[in-house]
Protein backbone atom coordinates (compact mmCIF):
# COMPACT_ATOMS: atom_id res chain seq x y z
CA UNK A 1 0.00 0.00 0.00
CA UNK A 2 0.88 3.84 -0.86
CA UNK A 3 2.11 5.52 2.18
CA UNK A 4 -0.42 7.14 3.42
CA UNK A 5 -0.95 10.65 6.12
CA UNK A 6 -4.93 11.28 7.18
CA UNK A 7 -5.95 15.13 7.99
CA UNK A 8 -8.40 15.56 10.11
CA UNK A 9 -9.78 19.59 9.98
CA UNK A 10 -12.17 21.80 10.70
CA UNK A 11 -14.18 23.71 7.83
CA UNK A 12 -17.59 25.01 7.49
CA UNK A 13 -20.15 27.93 8.84
CA UNK A 14 -19.13 29.48 11.93
CA UNK A 15 -15.39 28.17 11.16
CA UNK A 16 -14.42 29.30 7.72
CA UNK A 17 -12.04 28.00 5.53
CA UNK A 18 -8.30 28.91 6.82
CA UNK A 19 -8.09 25.17 8.60
CA UNK A 20 -8.81 23.45 5.28
CA UNK A 21 -6.79 25.74 3.36
CA UNK A 22 -3.49 25.17 5.61
CA UNK A 23 -4.49 21.00 5.45
CA UNK A 24 -4.56 21.17 1.96
CA UNK A 25 -0.85 23.24 2.14
CA UNK A 26 0.72 20.39 4.13
CA UNK A 27 -1.07 17.53 2.72
CA UNK A 28 0.28 19.08 -1.28
CA UNK A 29 3.70 18.61 0.36
CA UNK A 30 2.71 14.82 1.12
CA UNK A 31 1.40 14.44 -2.52
CA UNK A 32 3.91 15.37 -4.30
CA UNK A 33 6.27 13.33 -2.55
CA UNK A 34 4.50 10.20 -3.53
CA UNK A 35 2.03 9.91 -0.16
CA UNK A 36 -1.68 9.33 -0.33
CA UNK A 37 -3.85 11.82 1.27
CA UNK A 38 -6.78 11.35 3.45
CA UNK A 39 -9.34 13.76 4.48
CA UNK A 40 -10.94 12.18 7.38
CA UNK A 41 -13.13 15.16 9.82
CA UNK A 42 -16.37 16.73 9.61
CA UNK A 43 -17.47 16.81 5.39
CA UNK A 44 -17.85 20.26 3.85
CA UNK A 45 -19.10 20.67 0.35
CA UNK A 46 -16.80 23.82 -0.08
CA UNK A 47 -14.35 22.51 1.22
CA UNK A 48 -14.38 19.33 -1.25
CA UNK A 49 -14.56 21.51 -4.07
CA UNK A 50 -11.11 23.65 -2.87
CA UNK A 51 -9.07 20.35 -2.00
CA UNK A 52 -10.67 18.14 -4.13
CA UNK A 53 -7.13 17.74 -5.64
CA UNK A 54 -5.01 17.59 -3.02
CA UNK A 55 -7.19 15.05 -0.71
CA UNK A 56 -9.18 11.82 -1.08
CA UNK A 57 -11.93 12.61 1.07
CA UNK A 58 -13.39 8.98 3.32
CA UNK A 59 -16.06 10.79 5.13
CA UNK A 60 -18.99 9.33 2.41
CA UNK A 61 -19.28 5.85 1.33
CA UNK A 62 -19.46 2.48 1.88
CA UNK A 63 -17.87 -0.43 4.08
CA UNK A 64 -14.96 -0.01 6.10
CA UNK A 65 -14.89 3.91 6.34
CA UNK A 66 -14.98 6.98 9.08
CA UNK A 67 -19.00 7.15 8.35
CA UNK A 68 -19.21 3.46 9.55
CA UNK A 69 -16.53 4.65 12.75
CA UNK A 70 -19.07 7.07 13.94
CA UNK A 71 -22.13 5.05 13.65
CA UNK A 72 -23.44 4.23 17.91
CA UNK A 73 -20.91 6.40 19.60
CA UNK A 74 -18.10 6.42 17.19
CA UNK A 75 -17.25 9.99 17.02
CA UNK A 76 -13.65 10.66 16.78
CA UNK A 77 -13.43 11.85 21.07
CA UNK A 78 -15.73 9.30 21.91
CA UNK A 79 -13.76 6.50 20.02
CA UNK A 80 -10.17 7.23 19.47
CA UNK A 81 -8.80 3.86 19.54
CA UNK A 82 -11.05 2.45 17.27
CA UNK A 83 -10.39 5.67 14.72
CA UNK A 84 -6.94 4.97 15.28
CA UNK A 85 -7.00 1.07 14.09
CA UNK A 86 -9.25 2.02 11.32
CA UNK A 87 -6.38 4.62 9.94
CA UNK A 88 -3.81 2.09 10.46
CA UNK A 89 -5.65 -0.67 8.26
CA UNK A 90 -6.09 2.85 5.31
CA UNK A 91 -1.84 2.46 5.71
CA UNK A 92 -1.72 5.89 7.66
CA UNK A 93 0.43 5.85 10.91
CA UNK A 94 0.27 10.02 10.73
CA UNK A 95 -2.53 11.84 11.94
CA UNK A 96 -2.71 15.72 11.25
CA UNK A 97 -5.32 17.55 13.01
CA UNK A 98 -6.43 21.11 12.97
CA UNK A 99 -9.18 21.11 15.00
CA UNK A 100 -10.27 23.25 18.12
CA UNK A 101 -12.97 21.15 18.73
CA UNK A 102 -11.04 17.76 19.48
CA UNK A 103 -10.84 17.18 23.11
CA UNK A 104 -7.27 17.50 24.00
CA UNK A 105 -7.15 14.17 25.99
CA UNK A 106 -8.38 12.85 22.46
CA UNK A 107 -4.84 13.71 20.76
CA UNK A 108 -3.10 12.09 23.77
CA UNK A 109 -5.13 8.73 23.22
CA UNK A 110 -4.91 8.57 19.94
CA UNK A 111 -0.91 8.88 20.04
CA UNK A 112 -1.28 6.38 23.03
CA UNK A 113 -2.84 3.91 20.35
CA UNK A 114 0.31 3.69 17.95
CA UNK A 115 -0.42 7.37 15.75
CA UNK A 116 2.15 9.84 14.96
CA UNK A 117 0.37 12.87 15.66
CA UNK A 118 1.13 16.40 14.50
CA UNK A 119 -1.56 19.28 15.95
CA UNK A 120 -1.66 22.52 14.11
CA UNK A 121 -2.38 25.24 16.72
CA UNK A 122 -2.71 28.50 17.46
CA UNK A 123 -3.67 29.37 20.92
CA UNK A 124 -1.23 27.65 23.45
CA UNK A 125 -3.96 26.89 25.32
CA UNK A 126 -2.69 23.57 27.44
CA UNK A 127 -0.12 21.29 27.74
CA UNK A 128 0.52 18.99 24.32
CA UNK A 129 0.20 15.22 24.19
CA UNK A 130 0.75 15.18 19.86
CA UNK A 131 4.45 14.05 18.70
CA UNK A 132 5.12 17.45 16.71
CA UNK A 133 2.66 21.13 16.97
CA UNK A 134 3.41 23.75 14.20
CA UNK A 135 1.88 27.31 15.02
CA UNK A 136 2.99 29.30 12.39
CA UNK A 137 1.59 32.78 13.56
CA UNK A 138 4.02 35.53 13.28
CA UNK A 139 4.20 36.25 16.81
CA UNK A 140 4.26 32.37 17.19
CA UNK A 141 8.07 32.36 18.37
CA UNK A 142 7.68 33.98 21.30
CA UNK A 143 5.66 31.08 22.45
CA UNK A 144 6.67 28.41 25.27
CA UNK A 145 4.84 25.35 25.12
CA UNK A 146 4.63 22.43 26.99
CA UNK A 147 4.23 19.43 26.40
CA UNK A 148 3.10 15.79 29.23
CA UNK A 149 4.86 14.05 26.62
CA UNK A 150 7.95 14.05 24.29
CA UNK A 151 6.98 16.49 21.77
CA UNK A 152 8.30 19.61 19.82
CA UNK A 153 7.37 22.81 18.33
CA UNK A 154 7.95 24.25 14.64
CA UNK A 155 7.06 28.04 15.55
CA UNK A 156 6.76 30.96 13.03
CA UNK A 157 6.05 32.40 9.83
CA UNK A 158 9.18 30.15 8.83
CA UNK A 159 6.36 27.01 9.09
CA UNK A 160 3.82 28.90 7.59
CA UNK A 161 1.88 26.23 5.45
CA UNK A 162 1.32 27.95 1.71
CA UNK A 163 0.39 26.26 -1.26
CA UNK A 164 2.41 26.24 -3.99
CA UNK A 165 0.46 27.99 -6.25
CA UNK A 166 0.91 31.24 -3.71
CA UNK A 167 4.79 30.98 -4.63
CA UNK A 168 4.06 31.10 -8.74
CA UNK A 169 1.61 33.54 -8.24
CA UNK A 170 4.42 35.63 -6.13
CA UNK A 171 6.71 35.32 -9.22
CA UNK A 172 3.64 36.16 -11.74
CA UNK A 173 3.38 39.49 -9.62
CA UNK A 174 6.51 39.92 -9.44
CA UNK A 175 7.16 39.90 -13.57
CA UNK A 176 4.13 42.24 -13.88
CA UNK A 177 5.48 44.56 -11.50
CA UNK A 178 9.08 44.53 -13.40
CA UNK A 179 7.15 45.79 -16.38
CA UNK A 180 5.01 48.30 -15.02
CA UNK A 181 4.71 50.42 -12.02
CA UNK A 182 2.09 49.67 -9.70
CA UNK A 183 -1.18 52.05 -10.45
CA UNK A 184 0.40 53.12 -13.39
CA UNK A 185 -2.44 53.72 -15.70
CA UNK A 186 -5.57 53.09 -15.21
CA UNK A 187 -7.59 51.88 -11.73
CA UNK A 188 -5.86 50.74 -8.90
CA UNK A 189 -7.00 47.04 -8.11
CA UNK A 190 -7.59 45.82 -4.97
CA UNK A 191 -9.35 42.57 -3.79
CA UNK A 192 -11.67 42.57 -0.60
CA UNK A 193 -11.35 38.87 0.43
CA UNK A 194 -12.47 38.18 4.37
CA UNK A 195 -12.66 34.10 4.57
CA UNK A 196 -14.83 32.20 4.34
CA UNK A 197 -18.20 33.44 6.12
CA UNK A 198 -17.98 36.89 7.74
CA UNK A 199 -19.20 36.96 11.56
CA UNK A 200 -18.42 40.36 12.78
CA UNK A 201 -20.19 41.68 9.41
CA UNK A 202 -17.40 43.61 7.95
CA UNK A 203 -18.31 43.22 4.59
CA UNK A 204 -21.00 46.19 4.29
CA UNK A 205 -19.03 48.57 6.29
CA UNK A 206 -15.73 47.77 4.02
CA UNK A 207 -17.75 48.06 1.06
CA UNK A 208 -18.83 51.87 2.17
CA UNK A 209 -15.54 52.43 2.39
CA UNK A 210 -14.81 52.22 -0.75
CA UNK A 211 -17.44 53.52 -2.45
CA UNK A 212 -16.42 56.86 -0.70
CA UNK A 213 -12.99 56.45 -1.52
CA UNK A 214 -13.71 56.28 -5.20
CA UNK A 215 -16.63 59.47 -5.15
CA UNK A 216 -13.50 61.59 -3.38
CA UNK A 217 -11.95 60.95 -7.01
CA UNK A 218 -9.95 58.56 -6.57
CA UNK A 219 -9.91 55.76 -9.55
CA UNK A 220 -10.49 51.87 -7.39
CA UNK A 221 -11.22 49.15 -8.60
CA UNK A 222 -12.42 46.61 -6.46
CA UNK A 223 -12.35 42.58 -6.37
CA UNK A 224 -14.63 41.21 -3.79
CA UNK A 225 -14.82 37.23 -2.86
CA UNK A 226 -17.98 36.75 -1.76
CA UNK A 227 -17.32 33.32 1.01
CA UNK A 228 -19.28 30.17 0.87
CA UNK A 229 -20.71 31.56 4.30
CA UNK A 230 -21.62 35.09 3.81
CA UNK A 231 -24.25 36.74 2.09
CA UNK A 232 -23.53 40.31 -0.20
CA UNK A 233 -24.74 43.36 0.16
CA UNK A 234 -27.24 43.81 -2.86
CA UNK A 235 -27.06 47.35 -3.05
CA UNK A 236 -23.77 47.24 -4.15
CA UNK A 237 -24.39 44.57 -6.92
CA UNK A 238 -24.78 47.30 -9.83
CA UNK A 239 -21.85 49.40 -8.74
CA UNK A 240 -19.77 50.06 -11.26
CA UNK A 241 -16.28 49.91 -9.48
CA UNK A 242 -16.67 46.48 -7.96
CA UNK A 243 -16.43 43.08 -9.87
CA UNK A 244 -18.08 40.49 -7.76
CA UNK A 245 -16.76 36.90 -7.63
CA UNK A 246 -18.94 33.70 -6.11
CA UNK A 247 -17.75 30.91 -5.08
CA UNK A 248 -15.95 28.79 -5.35
CA UNK A 249 -13.27 31.16 -6.35
CA UNK A 250 -9.85 31.00 -7.57
CA UNK A 251 -8.13 33.19 -5.09
CA UNK A 252 -4.66 32.64 -5.47
CA UNK A 253 -5.03 33.40 -9.67
CA UNK A 254 -6.13 37.01 -9.11
CA UNK A 255 -3.06 37.97 -6.94
CA UNK A 256 -0.57 38.70 -9.36
CA UNK A 257 -3.15 41.77 -11.01
CA UNK A 258 -3.83 43.55 -7.49
CA UNK A 259 -1.78 46.01 -6.27
CA UNK A 260 -3.60 45.67 -2.79
CA UNK A 261 -5.72 43.91 -0.82
CA UNK A 262 -8.37 44.32 2.36
CA UNK A 263 -8.53 40.96 3.87
CA UNK A 264 -9.19 39.20 7.62
CA UNK A 265 -5.91 38.02 9.30
CA UNK A 266 -6.14 34.40 8.71
CA UNK A 267 -4.95 32.49 6.02
CA UNK A 268 -5.49 34.75 3.10
CA UNK A 269 -3.40 37.31 4.81
CA UNK A 270 -0.23 34.82 5.16
CA UNK A 271 -0.63 34.26 1.15
CA UNK A 272 -0.60 38.21 0.77
CA UNK A 273 2.00 38.84 2.57
CA UNK A 274 3.78 35.70 0.63
CA UNK A 275 2.92 37.55 -2.54
CA UNK A 276 4.14 41.21 -1.34
CA UNK A 277 0.67 42.33 -1.81
CA UNK A 278 -0.18 45.55 0.35
CA UNK A 279 -2.69 45.10 2.65
CA UNK A 280 -5.07 46.57 5.15
CA UNK A 281 -6.51 43.95 7.85
CA UNK A 282 -9.69 43.03 9.43
CA UNK A 283 -9.83 40.74 12.29
CA UNK A 284 -13.03 38.20 12.08
CA UNK A 285 -12.33 35.23 15.35
CA UNK A 286 -9.83 35.46 17.90
CA UNK A 287 -7.35 33.36 16.53
CA UNK A 288 -6.63 36.40 14.13
CA UNK A 289 -5.60 38.68 16.74
CA UNK A 290 -2.06 37.82 17.15
CA UNK A 291 -1.15 37.64 13.46
CA UNK A 292 -2.89 40.97 12.90
CA UNK A 293 -1.48 42.75 15.45
CA UNK A 294 1.86 41.47 14.77
CA UNK A 295 1.74 42.16 11.01
CA UNK A 296 0.66 45.81 11.56
CA UNK A 297 3.96 46.27 14.47
CA UNK A 298 5.74 45.10 12.16
CA UNK A 299 4.78 47.78 9.17
CA UNK A 300 3.65 44.77 6.98
CA UNK A 301 0.09 45.60 7.09
CA UNK A 302 -2.31 48.57 7.90
CA UNK A 303 -5.27 47.87 10.67
CA UNK A 304 -8.75 49.11 10.16
CA UNK A 305 -9.11 48.03 13.76
CA UNK A 306 -8.43 49.65 17.21
CA UNK A 307 -5.01 48.47 18.68
CA UNK A 308 -6.00 49.14 21.77
CA UNK A 309 -5.19 46.31 24.43
CA UNK A 310 -7.78 44.00 24.50
CA UNK A 311 -9.19 42.93 27.66
CA UNK A 312 -8.06 39.19 26.73
CA UNK A 313 -5.64 37.55 24.14
CA UNK A 314 -8.34 36.63 21.90
CA UNK A 315 -10.66 39.00 22.13
CA UNK A 316 -11.46 40.56 18.94
CA UNK A 317 -11.16 44.61 18.72
CA UNK A 318 -13.32 46.83 17.61
CA UNK A 319 -13.42 47.75 13.99
CA UNK A 320 -12.27 51.35 12.90
CA UNK A 321 -15.09 53.83 11.87
CA UNK A 322 -16.61 53.45 7.99
CA UNK A 323 -14.78 57.07 7.24
CA UNK A 324 -11.87 56.37 8.83
CA UNK A 325 -11.18 53.36 7.05
CA UNK A 326 -11.90 55.09 3.75
CA UNK A 327 -9.30 57.43 4.83
CA UNK A 328 -6.58 54.67 5.22
CA UNK A 329 -7.80 53.41 2.13
CA UNK A 330 -6.95 56.49 0.31
CA UNK A 331 -3.38 57.21 2.11
CA UNK A 332 -2.51 53.47 0.56
CA UNK A 333 -3.54 55.20 -3.01
CA UNK A 334 -1.77 58.59 -2.49
CA UNK A 335 1.35 57.24 -1.38
CA UNK A 336 2.15 54.46 -3.77
CA UNK A 337 6.02 53.91 -2.67
CA UNK A 338 5.35 53.88 1.05
CA UNK A 339 2.27 51.25 0.15
CA UNK A 340 4.77 49.55 -1.55
CA UNK A 341 7.00 48.84 0.93
CA UNK A 342 4.07 47.41 2.96
CA UNK A 343 3.92 44.37 0.28
CA UNK A 344 7.91 44.23 0.68
CA UNK A 345 7.79 43.96 4.35
CA UNK A 346 5.62 41.44 4.38
CA UNK A 347 6.96 39.25 1.41
CA UNK A 348 10.50 39.63 3.98
CA UNK A 349 8.24 38.07 6.82
CA UNK A 350 6.75 34.85 4.48
CA UNK A 351 9.01 32.87 2.31
CA UNK A 352 6.19 30.46 0.97
CA UNK A 353 8.09 27.47 1.68
CA UNK A 354 7.04 26.56 4.68
CA UNK A 355 4.91 23.45 4.05
CA UNK A 356 8.40 21.86 2.72
CA UNK A 357 10.01 22.93 5.84
CA UNK A 358 7.08 21.06 8.37
CA UNK A 359 7.17 18.02 5.22
CA UNK A 360 10.99 17.40 6.55
CA UNK A 361 10.69 17.87 10.19
CA UNK A 362 8.01 15.73 10.24
CA UNK A 363 9.45 12.59 8.60
CA UNK A 364 12.89 13.64 10.61
CA UNK A 365 10.55 13.51 13.34
CA UNK A 366 8.68 9.96 12.70
CA UNK A 367 12.20 8.20 11.81
CA UNK A 368 13.76 9.53 15.18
Amino acid sequence: MERTVAFYFDGGSGVGLGHVMRCAALGEAFRDQGHRVLAVGPFDPAAQILTGEVFEWRQRGNGDTVEALSESGGAIDEAPDRWAEWLKRQGAPLLVIDSYRIRPETVGALRSAGLFVVYLDDHNAFPMTAHLVINAGLAAERENYRFQEAGRALLGPAYTLLRQRVLEAKERREQRLRRERPQSGGAARMLVTLGGGDPMGHLPRLLEAVERTQQSGRSLEAHVIVGPYMGFPERYSQAPWLRRYDPPTDIIGLLPEMDLAVTAAGVTLQEFLAVGIPSAVVVQAGNQVPAALEACRREAAIPLFHPAPAPTRDAVPEPLATETIAQRLAQLLDKPERTRRYGERGNRLIDGHGARRCYEEILKEMHN
